[in-house]
């Protein structure tokens, strides 16, 4: 699956994974007020689709993904680009997570 062409094609999902990660936050701070089961099971099926978005992102970035270390000792670093990626990939799949325990009962504060 290609969003878009070449170095566009990177930036549009970095772009779609801000969107998703911002997404996900307004999901959490709206279930935040929610008392009602059906909105809280509404509110963790929008989870879902918003952490398969952001895998699909992961997924989906060809740019590339590394560099050499800046002081030539031989590792790699990630990217910014692929950064931004990967930290709104695990803030939406740990959203889905919180309100998937908050759905079961595990947890009540939140």
């Amino acid at each position: 699956m290609r969003l878009a062409g070449g170095v566009a094609g990177g930036v549009a999902w970095v772009g779609l994974a801000i969107v998703v990660g911002m997404l996900g936050l307004l999901n959490l701070a709206w279930q935040t007020y929610v008392e009602s089961a059906g909105l809280r099971l509404l509110g963790v099926a929008a989870q879902i689709v918003l952490t398969v978005a952001a895998a699909l992102a992961v997924w989906g970035y060809r740019g590339p993904r590394t560099v050499p270390s800046p002081d030539g000792a031989g590792y790699r670093v990630w990217r910014l680009r692929f950064v931004i990626i990967v930290v709104a990939a695990f803030g939406d799949l740990a959203i889905l997570v919180v309100l998937i325990l908050r759905l079961v009962g595990v947890i009540s504060g939140v």
